[in-house]
């Protein structure tokens, strides 16, 4: 096994604690599917931090003068994005596995997806002038 500049083994961290194959497959994946350019929306609420129980989830993201709002049911994905994009606006979903899910556009600033991935996902936003990723989370 080559080592690394501190003389680890390159597939183990410090402690000597083995990196499972998915792991090191996913860290792969983030970094090849990151967009140096893209504005990055953060989570600002998520219904599993609240005590109320409720079917499906509701995860709101914000960043520079824009927000999504993603929802989650069983059977599908809803985005609403806020302000309004142009209607050359793209959504799609991105997992660290497979490749990105366009979104269908319902109406404007707002798409559905079907059926709903498991995992973790971030939603990838392009329109004219303007590309912003979410940060990810697990569905």
């Amino acid at each position: 096994m080559p080592a690394s500049s501190d003389g680890a083994a390159a597939d183990e961290v410090p402690g000597g604690i083995a990196v499972p194959d998915a792991v090191r497959a996913a860290a792969r994946s983030a970094f090849a599917t990151r967009d140096v350019g893209a504005h990055l929306l953060e989570v600002v609420s998520d219904s599993l931090d609240e005590a109320v129980a409720e079917t499906g989830r509701t995860v709101r993201f914000a960043g520079p003068g824009l927000a999504i709002t993603l929802a989650t049911d069983d059977e599908r994905l809803a985005v609403e994005l806020s302000p309004a994009p142009s209607q050359a606006a793209s959504v799609s979903l991105e997992t660290p596995a497979a490749p990105a899910l366009q979104a269908e556009p319902d109406e404007p600033g707002r798409w559905t997806l079907r059926p709903v991935p498991t995992g973790p996902v971030r939603l990838a936003l392009s329109d004219t002038g303007l590309r912003a990723r979410t940060a990810w989370i697990r569905l």
